[in-house]
């Protein structure tokens, strides 16, 4: 039997001009940060959480289910969402 235990993923986003970094670990989202600018190559300081974006992103989650089918969209979307909340002027 196999069983995938921890699983890293990076996206590179030319229409929001970012990188994405996800990390699952037994599934779950574990660690999430992105890096606004495509350059290239992606940035290893980025691969590590943003436990402020993670929440964020924790929360609204269900309800980015119903707005966004794929799931690069809703990391994107909730992305924009929390830079939005963060920085409001």
């Amino acid at each position: 039997m196999r069983k995938l235990i921890k699983q890293v993923e990076i996206w590179e986003c030319s229409d929001y001009d970012r990188y994405i970094y996800i990390e699952y670990t037994n599934g779950q989202i574990t660690e999430l940060n992105y890096h606004q600018g495509i350059c290239e190559e992606f940035d290893p300081y980025y691969a590590k959480n943003d436990p402020d974006l993670l929440n964020f992103y924790t929360a609204v989650e269900d309800t980015l289910h119903h707005v966004q089918e794929d799931q690069v969209d809703r990391f994107n979307l909730a992305i924009d969402m929390h830079f939005a909340y963060k920085n409001p002027y």
